[in-house]
């Protein structure tokens, strides 16, 4: 069984290349996955999202854009809980 000197080399150079070959391979795969699936919806997302509500119903009621919070009675257990 004879070894070639130069095989282990040449393979070596192969994976190197191989791996950058997939690295760049995958970000081309995760470009287009990202810009054909997820950015679709993120731009219908935002177009029909209201995140401050500032719609017209909320802001024609009556107080403007005031959200009414309910009263929340503070007791011993709660008064370390800021939240």
């Amino acid at each position: 069984m004879s070894t070639n000197p130069q095989s282990p080399t040449a393979w070596q150079k192969w994976i190197v290349f191989s791996t950058k070959a997939a690295a760049v391979l995958l970000m081309g795969l995760m470009y287009v996955i990202y810009f054909t699936l997820f950015s679709p919806f993120a731009l219908i997302y935002r177009c029909f999202s209201d995140p401050l509500r500032t719609a017209s119903t909320v802001r024609d009621a009556p107080g403007g854009f005031f959200v009414a919070r309910r009263r929340m009675t503070e007791t011993r257990e709660t008064s370390g809980n800021p939240f």
